[in-house]
Order: structure tokens, then C-alpha cells, then sequence
């Protein structure tokens, strides 16, 4: 009975022996195994810690977030990207958001412009050719202007809040060496939607501003309402003042631009607003319009794919309608954005439609150049210089001015001057003509 327990006891020692060899050879395999994961991850974090210093990995969607459902969004960084282009001059670079509004003094020797960095400022062109052009910088505080408009002395201009929605005064104080602006006063508030333009008129007795619902106020320089027209639009897509002074117009839904004379009295106080003009020719809305610098003309584009010229310069408080001169053909697809601008020579229709400004020769109706993507995104500005020679466009992304010459106008001058040259009289106005033609054709030969 002993030797057979002795025996039990021996395989019972045995087994166990052979039973701990086992499970320490898997206790073993298994560390190895688990050691060399160990090793593999913190060799891949250390590769991916130094490949962070270059690469920016995206960031993986959260469990029950809906908003991780949708791609994200491509972010471009805006930035003032240079544009090379034979008919470019130069850019005005200062802005540091999106350019909303430009507009030229009276006499032509500033240009005033807002964005949407909270700030306007006024250029000079005094040296337009220059590398650097001088400006002065003004701040708006706790907000950013829509738009913009200069007084006729150049002694103050006025910005539409765009979070406000109301008008603020800025005076501007020119000394020898320096120009400084100062905050002077804010209208009240009566727009309740988005300002999309205002105006000081030429003769300084009104300012104008306009929403994008179907409201043009006229006010008086001190901020009191003389007029709120309903201009029966619909909406409004434009509205602004005549360079006479005189006139106040707007467009809109319908096909018709609807303009109309600002009442004054002798002693220079305010009268009434009486139906001016009506511009009727368009078969759908009209996007945009623009007057030339003597009011005589006003150029028209509409979603009818058309642009119009027409002459306004007629006795319209006895009822005489405009005649209209010119029509163009240009491709309009839905929700471009579209300008127009007219030159105060009457020779040149410029069209700006997103990024591409189209320039067509009034008399033929054709096309004559064709500038594209002049701008990161969509136009903001188009406006004529007062010698015609320079066309000035406002950009967004880019936060930029640029300044277009203008071949297309003196070339249709040029031979306008030709033809007049014949039928001179007088040898004074002979060698003015034949002076005029020299400078156009030495114009030319630099786009040739």
C-alpha cells in the first residue's frame, strides 16, 4: 500500500512539473508576443510624433456627432494674389477683408473705399503709376461699411453699417503734410434690412440711402428724414443719385429703372420728390445701371441677357421720355453677379459678370476685350475715372483694387477724332484735333 501511494505521489509530481513547463512556455510565447506589440506602437508613435511636425492630421469624426457626418469644408486662405495682364496698371493693396464699396471724389484726385475689415480709406491718384500708392486708414468701430459715398468738397464722407444698418458721418481734415478723419455722427436707425448703397448729392443738399427691400430714404445732411420713397420694385438690386444732383434712381425685380427728381427751393429747402424717368425697354429685372459724369446718359443691364444706353437728357417734368441709343447682347446664367459702368465719354460699356470684366464698344455693340478672372471672387465695384482712360474694380478675396486701361474707349475716340478732323473749322481747333489723334494712337501702340 506505501509503494503504490509512493507511485501515485511520483506521477502526481511528475504532472505537475510537466503541467507548469507547459502553462510557463505559453506565459512566455504570450509576453513575447505582447512585448513586440508594445514595441511595434511605440515605434509607430514616435514616427508619427515626428512625421506631426510637418504633416497636420486630420482629425477623426466623433461618435454621434451629426455635424462630423458632412465633408468638411475646404478653408482657403484669402490673400493679395498678384494678376498679370496687359491691360493692368496697377492694384491699390491695404485691405485686409473684402472690399465692399468704391467711389472717386469730385475732382477726380481721391478714391474712397470700404470693406469688410472695419476700416475705409482714402487713396490718392495723384501718382496712380506708382509701385505704392499713399492712403489714409479709417477705422469703424464695433462694425464694417456696405458702402460709401464721398462729399462734392471732399470734406467728409458717409458709410452704411452693415450690422446697424445706419448711416455714419466721418469728417475729413486735410493739412499741408497730413490727412486726418474723425467720426462726426450717426442717423438714426429706420432701414431694417441690409443697406446696399448711399450717396451724397453733387449739389450738397441730400443724401440718399437705400436697403435691399424696396426703400430709398432721402435725408437731410444733419440726419433728418426728408422722404422714404417706395419704389414699388419689389426688391432693390441698385439705387443712387444722378452726378447732376438732381435725380435719384433704382432697380430692381421688374424690368423698368425708375428714376426720380429730387425738390428743392430757391432758398435750398427741400421741397418735395416727384416721378422723374422711366427707363423701359428690358423684358426681365434689372441688375445694375450707371450714369455718366454729365447725367446725359445712363447705361442699363438685365437679366433679359441685354444692356442698353439710353440719353436722359430731356424735359422730363413736362413729360418727355428717354430715348434710347444703344442695345449689346452678353450671356447671363441665374444668380451671376453682374455690374455695368459707362464711360463719361459715352465710347465704352464695362461689364463686370463674377470675376470677368467685359469691355464693348458702345457705337458697334461689340465686344471688344475680354479680362478673366481679374479678381479671387466675385466682383464688388466697377467705376470709370473721369479722363475715361482707367477703369477701376473692386475685388473680395483678394482684398484688392485694380486699375484696367482702357484701349477699347480710346481707339473708338480715335476714330471719332478722324472723322471730325474734316469737318473742323478753323486751324486752332484743326491742331487740337490732330494733337488729340497723335496721343490716342501713341496710346494704342503700347497694346499692339
Amino acid at each position: 500500500m506505501d509503494l503504490y501511494e509512493d507511485v501515485l505521489l511520483q506521477e502526481d509530481v511528475l504532472s505537475t512539473i510537466i503541467l507548469t513547463g507547459i502553462l510557463g512556455a505559453i506565459g512566455f510565447v504570450l509576453y513575447l508576443v505582447f512585448f513586440k506589440k508594445e514595441l511595434n506602437e511605440i515605434e509607430n508613435s514616435e514616427n508619427n510624433q515626428s512625421e506631426s511636425k510637418e504633416v497636420i492630421k486630420e482629425e477623426k469624426p466623433k461618435k454621434n456627432s451629426s455635424e462630423n457626418l458632412q465633408p468638411k469644408k475646404k478653408i482657403i486662405k484669402e490673400s493679395n494674389v498678384s494678376v498679370s495682364h496687359p491691360l493692368l496698371l496697377t492694384s491699390l493693396k491695404g485691405h485686409t477683408g473684402t472690399v465692399n464699396g468704391i467711389e472717386f471724389s469730385s475732382n477726380g484726385k481721391y478714391l474712397v473705399s470700404c470693406a469688410e475689415d472695419r476700416t475705409a480709406r482714402l487713396w490718392s491718384l495723384k501718382d496712380i503709376n506708382a509701385k505704392d500708392h499713399k492712403y489714409t486708414r479709417v477705422n469703424i468701430e464695433f462694425d464694417h461699411a456696405s458702402a460709401i459715398s464721398v462729399s462734392p468738397d471732399s470734406r467728409a464722407f458717409i458709410v452704411s453699417l452693415a450690422k446697424e444698418r445706419k448711416l455714419r458721418v466721418y469728417k475729413i481734415n486735410k493739412k499741408k503734410d497730413s490727412t486726418t478723419v474723425t467720426q462726426d455722427v450717426d442717423f438714426p436707425k429706420i432701414h431694417k434690412t441690409e443697406i446696399i448703397n448711399v450717396g451724397i448729392s453733387s449739389n450738397g443738399k441730400f443724401i440718399m440711402s437705400a436697403d435691399n427691400q424696396a426703400q430709398v430714404i432721402i435725408w437731410s445732411l444733419k440726419g433728418d428724414v426728408y422722404e422714404c420713397i417706395d419704389t414699388l420694385l419689389v426688391y432693390n438690386t441698385l439705387a443712387c443719385i444722378s452726378p447732376c444732383g438732381n435725380l435719384v434712381a433704382a432697380c430692381g425685380f421688374t424690368s423698368e429703372v425708375k428714376l426720380w427728381h429730387i425738390k428743392f427751393t430757391k432758398n435750398n429747402e427741400f421741397n418735395h420728390v416727384s416721378k422723374g424717368l422711366e427707363l423701359k425697354g428690358h423684358k426681365a429685372g434689372v441688375l445694375s445701371f450707371s450714369f455718366s459724369n454729365d447725367s446725359k446718359r445712363m447705361g442699363t443691364i438685365s437679366k433679359d441677357g441685354t444692356w442698353k444706353v439710353w440719353d436722359i437728357d430731356v424735359n422730363y417734368l413736362k413729360g418727355q421720355e428717354a430715348y434710347l441709343i444703344h442695345t449689346g447682347q452678353y450671356n447671363y446664367s441665374a444668380n451671376q453677379i453682374v455690374h455695368i459702368a459707362l464711360s463719361h465719354d459715352y465710347f465704352t460699356v464695362a461689364i463686370a459678370i463674377d470675376t470677368t470684366i467685359l469691355l464693348y464698344d458702345a457705337n458697334s455693340e461689340k465686344l471688344e476685350e475680354t479680362i478673366e478672372n481679374i479678381h479671387q471672387s466675385n466682383i464688388t465695384g466697377l467705376a470709370w475715372h473721369a479722363e475715361n482712360r482707367h477703369l477701376y474694380s473692386a475685388g473680395g478675396a483678394d482684398r484688392s483694387i485694380r486699375v484696367w486701361h482702357n484701349p477699347v474707349g480710346v481707339k473708338a475716340h480715335l476714330n471719332d477724332l478722324k472723322e471730325k478732323l474734316p469737318k473742323a473749322k478753323g486751324d486752332a481747333m484743326k491742331e487740337r484735333i490732330k494733337q488729340q489723334i497723335a496721343e490716342s494712337m501713341d496710346y494704342l501702340t503700347k497694346f499692339n
